[in-house]
């Protein structure tokens, strides 16, 4: 269910570029993209589709706790799913094609602010930040990360001029705050069922979400932020 607002968006561009020969992707893309609330509006509602479904789906279950399933479900598809419908809107936006460097300047910034923030907050890090969610982080960290990812952002924006610079550093910002809550978001949902790791296909890093919790927390804002500055 997760996955099909992604095969909504993709699944003409991966057709006709593996079996069509008059097809121009980037003409799809721009035609699709260049507005950006049209199209993720479109797959806004299709979600809202899904949770319907998956209430029908619940009705013939037979399961005993359809309420809990379906909020499940629900997190699933809007945790997961909505926040990459939001990258493709991203990296395509006001552009007549996909802007790769937008993707990694954002990964870039979110791998600043993780590494700065634990080798500070490893060192000086005095205050708790979340113990309760998180016993590890400080708020020492967390300042110190902020501050490193503001100046990527600047860095970045000397490079890469698919953002302006007012948006690189508002970006910065946004990733500065809510990289660190995605993190903690994650957490707290991993103890709510008492769980450790999120998977166990990459082994000694707490499962394949935890490389992507303050990804996907991250873009939702950070797609407001280019609409808005």
């Amino acid at each position: 269910m997760g996955i099909l607002p992604i095969l909504w968006i993709g699944h003409k561009i991966l057709f006709y570029m593996v079996f069509g020969s008059d097809f121009n992707p980037e003409q799809y893309i721009k035609a699709r993209w260049s507005a950006p609330f049209t199209t993720t509006a479109e797959i806004l509602v299709l979600e809202i589709i899904l949770v319907f479904l998956a209430l029908v789906f619940e009705l013939f279950s037979n399961s005993r706790s359809p309420f809990q399933n379906v909020a499940t479900y629900v997190l699933g598809i809007f945790y997961i799913s909505f926040p990459t419908v939001l990258l493709f809107s991203l990296a395509t936006q006001d552009a007549v094609s996909y802007q790769p460097h937008r993707v990694f300047g954002i990964l870039w910034l979110i791998w600043t602010n993780d590494t700065m923030a634990y080798l500070i907050g490893s060192r000086i890090g005095r205050t708790k930040l979340f113990e309760r969610i998180s016993p590890k982080k400080t708020w020492e960290g967390a300042i110190g990360g902020g501050l490193c990812t503001v100046v990527m952002a600047w860095l970045i924006s000397l490079y890469f001029n698919d953002f302006s610079q007012a948006q690189w550093l508002a970006l910065g910002g946004v990733v500065a705050v809510f990289g660190n809550l995605g993190d903690l978001v994650e957490s707290m949902l991993k103890r709510s069922v008492n769980v450790k790791d999120s998977g166990t296909l990459l082994p000694g890093h707490g499962g394949l979400l935890d490389r992507f919790d303050s990804f996907i927390f991250v873009l939702p804002f950070a797609w407001l932020v280019s609409v808005l500055v």
